[in-house]
């Protein structure tokens, strides 16, 4: 039983590392960023919204709307 725990916790661990990073390389992108402030601003957009408000091309938009965890944190 003791052996399932620790496995157990060294799993936990191990997502707990992965979901660390996937964080950082989602924060460091600054167009992610600044995608994420205009929705915490602005509340739910639309990607031809967001590309007008920014500048960015829509499709660049939508790339960053679905990378991890962006995806999670605007539901």
């Amino acid at each position: 039983m003791g052996q399932n725990i620790d496995r157990t916790k060294a799993k936990a661990e191990e997502v707990t590392e992965i979901a660390r990073e996937s964080v950082l390389l989602a924060i460091s992108n600054s167009q992610r960023m600044r995608v994420l402030g205009l929705l915490r601003v602005k509340g739910p957009m639309t990607v031809g919204m967001i590309s007008d408000v920014t500048g960015m091309a829509p499709g660049s938009v939508s790339f960053h709307l679905k990378k991890r965890p962006f995806a999670v944190w605007c539901g």
